[in-house]
């Protein structure tokens, strides 16, 4: 046999063997379709189906599915879109459209054969902002997080503390929402109460010395304020004042900061509402006064508001600012008074516990005087020329005197002491900016050629 013949058998067994795939592959380039079986994050496309249109909802679907949080025994629901996840929806569709027909014989037939034996699958191109998750894991710490109470010496009862880690916390539910899955566990820590902390044994705190309770709002737009209310109530709660000793506040909830939980909210400055950072931590202080006044604990340093509180009687309320406005009480009885602060369901409890109640306290509030207030103008470009805008309502200033009677092994004594609240000014923002349109219309109007004469 020839070379020449060799060889032609040679051609004319290559050209048969490729044939069919051949046939399937020039097919598949005028065919132009989604491949038959192909998956899209483990859903089969339709062969029916405009693939723009059915990429779309499926990947509004997967951006709306809850991912069970858990941290510790706490349980959280949130979905990946509130958690800021994204998908590159026309991404995906290209992808789809061209698998298969991307001109590559090996390529193109390898395609439409793993996608027929259903094992072509094309994941979601998940984008994920990690601030938008950071805030969400730091926003749980409230939930989470417990001071530890001190037990005794002699290794009594106490429980520890338990507190968010947020590093490893955030990662893992980055990764739950990247990989799509639908749970995501994040790391709690526990702690117990320092040493120095620890209580004698026969320390008891069984009886309730006070209580005070005052009411926030939870939802809305005041979310921010409730997430204050809580942080600061966490960190109050187990704190202990020893006989003679001074439970200062700011030293114990801290440094108000992002990091440690707080965050922006309303509060009171110079007798005006504006955003502070951990605005509502002054109601955690003032429910600390009004349970230490009633249960006759002595006020080392007391400031009240500039303006009266909302949630609080005038004469109870007390400010703090971190760090130089503190609320500072002393424990004048022969045993340590521990703090148990509880914030849940829009009401915040401080409770004072001791091993007696040894002080019955009577207390009378009377309004010595009023005072008018101010109107305050403010010029404000912000604002269309002549127009005004009230941005805060006038409230009268007062002196309020506070008696407190106490009780105590049958003998009364009193104290007699006054609040001053400032006058709140009236402030009234007026426009100085460029007229609005309707002005303008009606100045052009009056003034013009044509203006009519009012008589």
């Amino acid at each position: 046999m020839t070379t020449r013949v060799i060889a032609g058998v040679l051609l004319a067994t290559v050209v048969g063997a490729l044939g069919l795939p051949l046939v399937l592959w020039g097919w598949l380039q005028a065919d132009r379709a989604t491949l038959r079986g192909l998956r899209v994050d483990g859903a089969e496309l339709p062969q029916a189906a405009d693939p723009t249109r059915w990429i779309g909802q499926h990947a509004q679907i997967w951006l709306d599915t809850p991912i069970l949080v858990t941290a510790g025994d706490a349980r959280f629901s949130a979905t990946r879109r509130e958690l800021g996840a994204r998908i590159d929806t026309a991404t995906v569709t290209q992808q789809v459209r061209s698998l298969g027909h991307q001109g590559h014989l090996v390529n193109d037939l390898q395609a439409w054969y793993w996608a027929t034996t259903g094992k072509l699958d094309v994941h979601w191109p998940v984008t994920v902002d990690e601030p938008t998750v950071a805030a969400y894991v730091g926003g749980l710490g409230p939930s989470v997080t417990r001071a530890p109470v001190p037990g005794l010496e002699a290794g009594g009862e106490g429980t520890s503390g338990s507190a968010l880690d947020i590093d490893t916390s955030v990662h893992a539910l980055l990764s739950a929402v990247r990989l799509g899955t639908g749970t995501a566990r994040l790391t709690v820590d526990s702690f117990d109460a320092a040493d120095d902390e620890r209580l004698p044994s026969g320390i008891s705190f069984d009886v309730t010395v006070a209580t005070y309770l005052t009411k926030f709002q939870e939802y809305g737009g005041h979310r921010s304020r409730a997430r204050n209310v809580h942080t600061a109530a966490v960190s109050l709660h187990g704190a202990v004042i020893a006989p003679g000793e001074v439970l200062s506040f700011n030293d114990r909830v801290g440094p108000r900061t992002y990091r440690n939980g707080y965050r922006m909210a309303h509060v009171i400055s110079g007798g005006e509402i504006t955003d502070g950072m951990g605005g509502g931590t002054c109601q955690v202080a003032s429910t600390l006064h009004a349970a230490a006044f009633f249960g006759g604990l002595e006020m080392v340093e007391h400031q009240a508001h500039s303006r009266p509180s909302t949630y609080i009687p005038m004469g109870l309320d007390a400010t703090v600012v971190w760090p130089d406005v503190d609320l500072k009480i002393r424990n004048p009885f022969p045993f340590p008074v521990t703090v148990s602060a509880r914030a849940a369901t829009g009401e915040l409890t401080i409770e004072l516990l001791g091993a007696a109640q040894p002080r019955q306290v009577a207390y009378e509030r009377r309004v010595l005087s009023r005072s008018g207030f101010s109107e305050r103008i403010v010029e404000d470009p912000a604002l269309a020329l002549g127009s005004q805008e009230v941005t805060q309502e006038g409230i009268r200033g007062a002196r309020v005197e506070r008696t407190r009677q106490i009780t105590e092994h049958g003998r009364t004594s009193v104290v007699i002491d006054e609040v001053r609240y400032p006058p709140t000014s009236r402030i009234v923002r007026v426009g100085t900016g460029a007229p609005s349109v309707g002005a303008v219309a009606q100045a052009d109007w009056m003034d013009g050629p044509n203006a009519v004469q009012m008589r």
